[in-house]
């Protein structure tokens, strides 16, 4: 199948090793999400799908269970394309674009994903499209940015077969053969459709009957009825009965979106044909006259399985769906598939919180399983051994049981937005609750009834609240400026590590009266708890560090984030270095790293916004370069 859309933009280019090694961050969730291009193997059923974050993962059991498959373009490029080998489920190819021409190509794996090899005929080419002869399953055509490949030995090697000067058929986003001549090829471009009888001596444009322009996304031979062909573009669905020498537009379904994506009719009922749509998927019973949309959601990809005609798997925006019933009715396959665009990560105790602008995700066993609970859209979370709380941009909410359930806290805000929150155990009888907001800081007793009043001479926006039980510490910080009050005394000015610098991170050290900050130039040590600072060793004084905290199992380990790469000090943040070292790799960019009480040999990432990624490290606290953690959904 293939899936047509925006190429991936990337600022860090992921270097190619001929055989995959060991992936280092693994996905664990929140499952479901954006999926954008989904295959079926024809002998056995096995299932491999991408999300349009770039992950790849396989299912042997219908889409009940999906295990991530590391390859070496994930996270990085925008796969268009996944194909079986027809004979063989442990061998298919990924085709790819990316922004960079290096990270763009077709990859073969023989082993189910364990080692890949890049094909070199596409190196630095985006590939779109892929199909197998029916008649012959050693014979293969991909499409690519520079026209048709084909292949007579499986894809082990390849030869162009349309003109590199004809610019009209290139790029060649799908393809299909007819099922009786493997000479006979139909190719969807930009441009229209276009077909070969003489196996790509020459081509021909077949557009008779379309509209003018129509950029071409899917074309698809009925194997039943091969004189009958489909073709989705931009303009809608078109049919020939006459193998594309006349085509005649298709009227979808009232209620679904102009633009087909793709369309894929059964091989073996030519009456019964799907179209994936930015409306949804619409099914017709009639060859194409009728249409009735199925699911709703844009679905850029359909399979269908061969051996079970009842079943019709889709790759949409809303994640993946199965139908059992030939189309009546879906159901969501998204146990282990991780596709979703999140923007929030944080950790409490031993939950992990993540989310987007819709709702929060709770993990209570480091990423196995997660549910939808407590506050909609988080900006901030803090805890201690009894409480958390999380704070939305109008209100602020605390958990007794690690956010099991939530309390709304009534609060004196009357203007303004909550941007962070601290807790500060003073006595056993009482916890203060430091809420910064868009016009300072409030603090107050957080039980039985919060009333925080003004602390501090900060004035704007507070971005960060950092607190040290042993030393009865806090530290807050708009962008510019920062205080610190300790034992209950005065606020007295943090000053800034280096001229210029901004506020991105404070973190204290629970082993001793350390400070360590996280700027726009890096990050900073202080034995002084904050009077004098120094650039930690290993830290980049160039570019900007965020996400700044100790590990709560091992009080020496501190982890940031600096420039979309995760580090790990284990001497209490003196000299830093990446979490993640292997060869001459660079680590998918991270956005933020946390770590939950409970699982002391991981770290926890959001990587690029596209999920929850886990690593470990081993019981020396040194980066680990061989143990991985995987969960089973």
């Amino acid at each position: 199948m293939m899936q047509l859309g925006r190429i991936c933009s990337v600022s860090i280019l992921l270097i190619y090793a001929l055989a995959a090694a060991e992936q280092l961050w693994l996905p664990v969730g929140p499952y479901g999400g954006d999926a954008a291009v989904i295959a079926t193997q024809p002998r056995t059923g096995s299932l491999i799908t991408a999300s349009a974050g770039g992950l790849l993962f396989r299912s042997d059991d219908a889409g009940s269970h999906w295990t991530h498959i590391s390859f070496p373009g994930e996270l990085m490029s925008m796969v268009h394309a996944l194909h079986f080998d027809a004979n063989d489920d442990r061998r298919f190819f990924v085709a790819v674009s990316n922004h960079h021409p290096s990270a763009s190509g077709l990859y073969r794996t023989a082993d189910e994903g364990q080692s890949w090899r890049p094909i070199p005929e596409f190196k630095g080419k985006p590939v779109w499209s892929l199909a197998t002869f029916p008649g012959d399953s050693n014979i293969l055509a991909a499409g690519a940015s520079d026209g048709v490949y084909l292949s007579h030995d499986r894809g082990e090697s390849w030869k162009r077969i349309s003109p590199a000067t004809n610019t009209e058929l290139q790029p060649v986003v799908s393809l299909d053969f007819d099922p009786r001549d493997s000479k006979l090829l139909f190719a969807g471009t930009p441009h229209l459709p276009w077909r070969t009888t003489d196996g790509g001596a020459s081509w021909s444009s077949i557009h008779t009957g379309m509209i003018d322009d129509s950029d071409v996304f899917s074309m698809a031979v009925a194997r039943s009825h091969p004189d009958r062909v489909f073709a989705s573009a931009c303009s809608g669905m078109y049919r020939s009965e006459n193998n594309g020498r006349l085509w005649s537009k298709l009227k979808g379904s009232t209620d679904a979106s102009y633009r087909t994506y793709v369309i894929l009719p059964d091989p073996a009922d030519a009456a019964r044909v799907f179209a994936g749509t930015t409306g949804g998927l619409q099914r017709s019973l009639d060859g194409g006259l009728t249409w009735q949309r199925i699911l709703p959601g844009a679905v850029r990809s359909v399979a269908l399985d061969a051996r079970n005609s009842s079943h019709i798997f889709a790759a949409s925006t809303n994640g993946l769906m199965r139908s059992d019933d030939g189309g009546n009715t879906f159901q969501p396959i998204d146990a282990g598939f991780a596709g979703r665009n999140l923007q929030r990560l944080f950790a409490s105790g031993a939950t992990l919180l993540a989310g987007d602008a819709g709702a929060t995700l709770q993990s209570a066993d480091a990423g196995a399983t997660w549910q939808k609970n407590g506050p909609h859209d988080v900006v901030a979370v803090a805890s201690d051994s009894k409480w958390t709380v999380a704070a939305e941009p109008r209100a602020i909410w605390s958990s007794d049981d690690g956010g099991r359930t939530w309390k709304k806290i009534a609060g004196p805000l009357a203007k303004g937005f909550y941007t962070a929150v601290g807790l500060l155990t003073r006595s056993p009888e009482r916890t203060e609750l430091y809420a910064g907001t868009t016009a300072g800081v409030l603090v107050g007793p957080l039980a039985p009834v919060w009333k925080g009043i003004k602390a501090g001479s900060l004035d704007g926006r507070i971005e960060l609240i950092a607190t040290d039980p042993a030393q009865s510490a806090v530290a807050v910080a708009t962008r510019t400026r920062a205080e610190l009050s300790t034992g209950g005394g005065p606020w007295r000015p943090l000053p800034s590590p280096t001229s210029g610098a901004e506020w991105n991170g404070l973190a204290f050290n629970p082993a001793g009266d350390a400070l360590l900050a996280a700027t726009s130039q890096g990050l900073f040590f202080s034995a002084d708890a904050g009077l004098q600072w120094s650039l930690a060793t290993g830290s980049d004084a160039s570019s900007p560090a965020n996400s700044l905290l100790f590990h709560p199992a091992h009080p020496l380990v501190a982890l940031a984030v600096q420039s979309g790469n995760a580090l790990i000090s284990n001497d209490g943040g003196h000299t830093w270095r990446p979490l993640i070292r292997r060869g001459t790799e660079v680590s998918p960019p991270v956005r933020l790293i946390v770590a939950v009480a409970g699982s002391p040999d991981q770290v926890f990432a959001l990587v690029a916004g596209h999920g929850v990624f886990a690593a470990s490290i081993d019981s020396g606290l040194n980066p680990s370069t061989t143990q991985t953690v995987r969960h089973s959904p």
